[in-house]
């Protein structure tokens, strides 16, 4: 029987969960950046936005969460996605609903982005690209939060 192969570099880097080629620039360009998380957001049909969290990590930049954001009218979009199995978490603010999507299954992250309509995640589709704060982070996530105490 042969030997089984060790995985190679972090299951959740975002070259790996989502077969694309840009992580390694992105890693590049936000490594040496003050913040550890980021977030790319793309925003939805029918409103609402959704935060791809990043965590940029010592080999790549990883896939942590998927935050789905919808305030006044666009929250009714987020509301429409609370009983999806992919979701683990509903916050209501106010005005506003958030839907956190874990990044621990990586497939959870994937079949999200699909039914959201946002697909294999592109930085030139993305309106922004935002710093996150680690305590916004941990905040919006709690246990979920990966990366912590890894400088």
């Amino acid at each position: 029987m042969g030997e089984v192969e060790p995985t190679q570099g972090p299951v959740r880097c975002v070259d790996r969960v989502f077969g694309v080629d840009w992580g390694q620039v992105l890693h590049g360009l936000l490594y040496p950046v003050e913040y550890n998380y980021f977030a790319m957001v793309f925003p939805l049909e029918g409103g609402g936005e959704a935060w791809l969290i990043l965590f940029v990590g010592v080999d790549c930049v990883e896939a942590v969460a998927l935050r789905v954001v919808g305030c006044g009218e666009a929250r009714k979009r987020v509301y429409s996605i609370t009983d999806w199995p992919e979701v683990s978490r509903v916050d209501v603010e106010g005005d506003c609903v958030y839907a956190i999507v874990p990044g621990d299954p990586p497939y959870r992250l994937r079949a999200a982005l699909e039914k959201l309509g946002v697909g294999t995640p592109d930085p030139g589709k993305a309106s922004r690209l935002e710093p996150l704060d680690d305590l916004e982070v941990e905040e919006w996530l709690g246990a979920e939060v990966p990366g912590q105490g890894v400088a």
